[in-house]
């Protein structure tokens, strides 16, 4: 329920610090869940690794802030920003895109969603990938239309783009059914941050489309995964077709 009180905050206020403040929060619960829960060394240095990423990419928002109210820039009454040179623009693209790139997350910062996602339970996985990381999503796309920019960020497009090449070849060599499927998060981050950095309208619908059948898709992806788990307690892939085989064959 803190989560989704957040969220909800995330999504209707127009104040970009408590959007800010609204998101950060929304990692407590997700962090403390991940370290509570976890039952091996490898599940706390999963929660360790989530708040130290995040919390970077917190401070590159709070440059990205410092930067916009300190240097100049004119901020309406509908906090929208304006005034601004194309090289400060664009260095608030790098920190804006950076700053969401450690919770989205995109390359290179997606290695703790991996291993938190390979720790925690199907119940937060659900809720890891299925709401807190489109949270995530949806306070970047607030923030790039808070500064009205128009243009792409090459180096980040770039960047994300060589993050989605990196994440599709690196599936092939995964044997964890559940880390597979966090895979699936991963790409999709990075195939809607890419869309958002060509900036173009017609993707908008697009993208909706993704995150919403994403969240159904992930969802039964994970219940899929528990149920494996639990009939043929393994979530080894090649442990399951071997199972299945055998299965079959008698």
């Amino acid at each position: 329920m803190f989560i989704m009180l957040g969220g909800t905050l995330l999504i209707t206020t127009t104040n970009v610090v408590i959007m800010f403040c609204a998101y950060e929060c929304l990692l407590l619960p997700s962090w403390y869940i991940i370290k509570k829960f976890a039952k091996t060394s490898r599940g706390e240095f999963a929660a360790l690794s989530m708040l130290i990423w995040t919390q970077l990419g917190a401070c590159l928002l709070f440059l990205a802030l410092g930067l916009i109210f300190g240097g100049g820039a004119v901020v309406s009454a509908a906090y929208s920003v304006y005034n601004l040179s194309e090289s400060t623009t664009n260095l608030l693209l790098v920190l804006i895109s950076l700053g969401f790139g450690t919770k989205m997350p995109i390359f290179p910062f997606y290695w703790w969603l991996l291993d938190a996602h390979v720790e925690v339970s199907t119940n937060f996985s659900i809720i890891l990938s299925g709401v807190s990381i489109k949270y995530a999503f949806i306070a970047y796309m607030r923030f790039l239309d808070w500064i009205g920019t128009a243009s792409c960020c090459w180096p980040i497009f770039l960047l994300i783009l060589y993050g989605f090449r990196d994440a599709m070849f690196r599936i092939d060599t995964e044997c964890d059914i559940k880390r597979i499927v966090a895979y699936q998060t991963v790409v999709e981050m990075h195939l809607v941050a890419g869309l958002v950095m060509l900036n173009c309208d017609v993707f908008i619908d697009v993208i909706i489309f993704i995150l919403g059948g994403h969240c159904w898709l992930s969802t039964a992806s994970f219940i899929f995964v528990e149920i494996i788990s639990r009939r043929y307690h393994t979530r080894n892939l090649e442990l399951f077709v071997w199972h299945l085989l055998h299965v079959h064959l008698h």
